[in-house]
């Protein structure tokens, strides 16, 4: 099966993204759509590069929603993660499933955390049974179909409302997480993760990446 993953930045892309992407190129069945504003290169078959500039994610977020969206910052850009699918629906009518996820992250083996739960659930996540027991921005797939790229639609009210705070709200965290375990087939995946349950959640940065697998205590992980 095929996953697309969609990153939406604004303003220069900060050097720690070089790490993520040592771990991201070449993924087999996954490829990064990467809408930014930034002039960068990147020369990874699985990577395309879209230019897009603020005036235009406020024209075409404000057209499909029907609200004079306004970026307060770029940050915020972070909140758009629930409706990225609907936003770039164009990019993704050739693949299984699409996903948003975090550049501050090195990825695992996709082979083998991923792509044997694409056949049996509609959303795929990572977790931690205490203290996050939800879906999480940092990376998210879900079965693109019509349907479910718009589901963030369910609490469009909400939605809406996020955007106008200045701080960050991680609606794909919360409502959006609610809206896919009422109405989807979810599936989160513990133990994953340098989140530690045993120390509050917070996470561990003994880590390393080597031979595509990431390892965290010499264990190893889907994401970092």
């Amino acid at each position: 099966m095929k996953l697309k993953l969609i990153q939406l930045w604004l303003g220069k892309i900060p050097d720690y993204f070089w790490f993520h992407y040592e771990t991201t190129k070449n993924l087999k069945n996954v490829e990064f759509l990467f809408f930014t504003d930034d002039e960068v290169q990147i020369d990874s078959p699985n990577y395309k590069v879209i230019p897009i500039t603020k005036d235009e994610i406020e024209r075409k977020i404000s057209s499909m929603l029907n609200y004079d969206y306004k970026i307060h910052n770029e940050k915020k850009i972070n909140d758009l993660k629930s409706c990225l699918g609907e936003l770039f629906e164009d990019y993704l009518t050739d693949c299984d499933f699409y996903g948003f996820y975090d550049i501050d992250t090195l990825f695992g083996d996709f082979q083998k955390w991923i792509i044997p739960h694409m056949t049996d659930y509609d959303v795929i996540s990572f977790a931690d049974s205490l203290h996050h027991n939800r879906i999480c921005g940092p990376l998210t797939i879900i079965r693109n179909t019509y349907d479910n790229l718009r589901l963030y639609r369910n609490k469009l009210d909400e939605f809406i409302k996020t955007l106008n705070h200045d701080d960050i709200d991680a609606f794909e965290e919360h409502q959006l997480s609610q809206i896919l375990f009422e109405t989807r087939k979810v599936k989160l995946i513990y133990d994953s993760t340098n989140c530690e349950t045993y120390n509050g959640g917070k996470n561990t940065y003994d880590a390393y990446w080597s031979g595509g697998k990431v390892y965290v205590k010499n264990e190893e992980k889907l994401l970092h």
